[in-house]
């Protein structure tokens, strides 16, 4: 069973994003010192395209759930910073081809910036090992679950475009 054709367009549309959390995942699990079985950098038709051992506590959770949405988001903000200052103060939709890419690339990496399943499952997994952080595991897992969930309505998308419009409308506004 293969992946259909819908599905490998947005692929090919999400690549910088997608490529970009996984590099940042592959650099948080290191500095974790958490061993990358696998790391794909574009998904495939088995759907593992991230695999690492199991969390030892709470500190390694952390580094590798929150360290690559919080890069990812930065990312985003600053790579989309210059297309979006100029549609938000000229107002012309007429910008040079260069903006459109960063544009791209940055909303790209922003809807990507959200944690996914696998960090669920990792979060799930820590909850098994761990019974000491298995109340805050839990309560995470959950709310990822339904941020993930909500993935079908854009909600992904709305995150990158206002994390890409924030600093340009307060330069614009207040600057």
């Amino acid at each position: 069973m293969g992946i259909d054709f819908r599905t490998r367009i947005f692929q090919t549309v999400a690549a910088p994003g997608f490529i970009t959390r996984q590099i940042l995942r592959n650099y948080f699990c290191n500095t974790a010192k958490i061993k990358v079985i696998t790391s794909k950098y574009f998904p495939s038709a088995s759907g593992e395209v991230f695999v690492h051992v199991p969390f030892a506590d709470r500190s390694q959770t952390q580094k590798v759930i929150f360290g690559p949405a919080l890069v990812g988001t930065l990312l985003c903000a600053a790579i989309s910073c210059t297309p979006m200052v100029a549609l938000i103060s000229l107002g012309e939709l007429n910008m040079p081809l260069t903006y459109w890419i960063f544009a791209w690339v940055g909303i790209s990496i922003g809807m990507h910036a959200i944690p996914d399943e696998t960090d669920i499952d990792s979060l799930l997994q820590l909850k098994e090992t761990n019974p000491a952080d298995a109340k805050w595991a839990s309560t995470l897992s959950q709310t990822l679950n339904f941020i993930n969930q909500m993935r079908r309505a854009w909600i992904d998308l709305l995150y990158a475009v206002l994390v890409a419009l924030a600093v340009p409308t307060l330069l614009v506004n207040f600057g």
